[in-house]
């Protein structure tokens, strides 16, 4: 455990919510042009 292994789940949820946001994004880009 310690700081570092926060450190690394915060920066790994992060990364995880923005990879999700970015397809939500791109998908309703998507939808909007259809």
């Amino acid at each position: 455990g310690g700081p570092r292994h926060f450190a690394a789940t915060c920066c790994g949820s992060i990364a995880t919510c923005y990879a999700t946001l970015s397809d939500a994004i791109y998908n309703l880009g998507n939808a909007r042009k259809s």
